[in-house]
């Protein structure tokens, strides 16, 4: 067999086992790149199950992080994009089917607060790379068991959804709704049920 023959052998299998692997072993692949960032949040990635990477987009079915503070389960991650999106750092829809968190029972550090307001929370929403965001179910629950809030997210325009259910005031449940088309303009409606 002549020099470039082999050459070409050699060339053609070294292109195609990575090429292999990312579609063969989309997790495999995707996995490894998810834990560094992950590890930036300072999550960890427990388990992760993708079922389709493609050129046009991303099918994750579960995807389980954990922190001190927290648990969150992904389920049935969609994410479409093209080449020109990816390149520049963007996709065009984002759509979890349910999100669970679970907020952990752990002491405060002297001086660290931990408050979520619905300004930093519609910032980091703002901030997301994506043109459409579809979060039909999330469930924001503690450990203790005081609490449990769940949530339907759509944007754009940002409306929000929800109720909550405090376990202190077990006849009474609220119900709440948040739409704005920009941060400046922002609608919030409040129920009480008891």
């Amino acid at each position: 067999m002549s020099l470039i023959k082999k050459a070409a052998i050699l060339l053609f299998v070294l292109l195609g086992i990575p090429i292999g692997v990312v579609f063969l072993r989309p997790d495999l692949v995707l996995s490894t790149l998810a834990k560094s960032t992950a590890a930036q949040l300072g999550y960890e990635i427990s388990s992760m199950t993708v079922s389709h990477l493609g050129l046009n987009s991303l099918n994750i079915e579960e995807l389980s992080l954990l922190s001190a503070d927290q648990g969150l389960q992904f389920r049935d991650i969609l994410v479409e994009y093209s080449l020109s999106d990816l390149l520049s750092a963007q996709v065009q829809s984002l759509h979890v089917s349910e999100i669970d968190v679970l907020l952990l029972s752990v002491p405060e550090q002297a001086g660290e607060a931990s408050a979520l307001t619905v300004s930093a929370m519609l910032a980091t929403l703002d901030a997301l790379p994506t043109a459409a965001l579809t979060l039909p179910r999330i469930s924001v629950r503690s450990d203790e068991g005081n609490y449990k809030i769940d949530i339907s997210l759509q944007s754009p325009p940002l409306q929000i959804q929800g109720s909550a259910q405090l376990n202190s005031l077990a006849d009474a449940s609220f119900e709440f709704e948040l739409e704005s088309s920009s941060l400046d303009a922002l609608d919030i409606q409040l129920r009480t049920l008891l």
